[in-house]
């Protein structure tokens, strides 16, 4: 195989990768009053279940079983009010990103926030303590990932890759 074709595949397979690994996201505009209700959201694993097993034979001669654990996760959920005023939910930890006249901070989970005498305290994993007034605040989003969109577009250049890499080996044969 040719060098520039080793890269090309090289790098169809980062993408693929790196597409899987950070999907695609929803900005979601909610209200600043509502950052509070994000306190304390989490996402755990409480358990696993049996999905499967093996057995197969030791160096020994002797059968071994090995099971395959599929992880249950239990997630907070809280129940939002958007920007125009409906109603959204969000389950787990979200990223809250906050738009003022004079700068654009994303605030990563966990947060811990308050809301007095109209000015929003935050603290975030990472970034310090912070304040924003609320008349300030210019816009509020919560990123959410999109998980049926993600697995389509992943699919979708999963597919294309493999077609190219089939394609370009029928043209060096």
């Amino acid at each position: 195989m040719k060098a520039k074709t080793k890269v090309k595949l090289i790098s169809l397979s980062l993408l693929v990768t790196t597409f899987f690994t950070f999907g695609c996201y929803d900005m979601i505009r909610i209200q600043p009053r509502e950052v509070v209700k994000l306190n304390n959201t989490y996402k755990v694993q409480v358990g696993s279940v049996r999905t499967g097993e093996t057995t197969r034979k030791n160096i020994h001669g002797e059968y071994e079983t090995e099971y395959e654990q599929e992880p249950i996760y239990q997630a907070s959920v809280r129940h939002l009010i958007k920007h125009n005023g409906s109603t959204m939910s969000v389950a787990g930890s979200v990223p809250v990103i906050i738009t003022t006249d004079k700068e654009k901070v994303e605030l990563e989970p966990p947060l811990i926030s308050s809301l007095e005498n109209g000015v929003l305290k935050i603290r975030s994993s990472n970034h310090p303590p912070k304040e924003f007034e609320l008349r300030k605040i210019k816009k509020v989003e919560v990123k959410k990932l999109n998980q049926p969109l993600t697995i389509l577009f992943g699919t979708g250049a999963s597919l294309v890759g493999a077609g190219l890499i089939v394609g370009l080996v029928f043209l060096l044969i």
